[in-house]
């Protein structure tokens, strides 16, 4: 989404992970601060029930992490619902690279 990360949207891979909540979550973290994710991420949520989806929530480096190229997103009061997180690289990447979510609800 605009303003989320770099506009530059060429050859970059995404990673699309579905999230289903069953019930609504008061907190919703999710992180590619970890020692397996092995490049620069940004992070954004979509709402999968929009017929257009926008980003909803979106998270680019992390500061004070392990490293601070890697992206932790805090959601609040999320409803139940399907989500898609997309896990996206700056810059770009060429192929090979590999990434961990890690997602905790509470």
């Amino acid at each position: 989404p605009e303003g989320c990360s770099s506009n530059d949207h060429v050859r970059r891979p995404d990673g699309l992970v579905r999230i289903v909540l069953a019930e609504d979550a008061a907190k919703l973290v999710l992180s590619t601060d970890n020692g397996y994710t092995d490049f620069d991420t940004t992070l954004y949520v979509l709402a999968a029930c929009n017929e257009q989806p926008v980003g909803i929530w979106c998270a680019d480096d992390q500061v004070g992490g392990t490293s601070p190229q890697k992206a932790v997103l805090t959601l609040t009061d999320v409803p139940a619902g399907d989500y898609f997180v997309v896990i996206d690289s700056f810059p770009s990447q060429v192929g090979g690279s590999r990434y961990q979510l890690d997602a905790r609800v509470e």
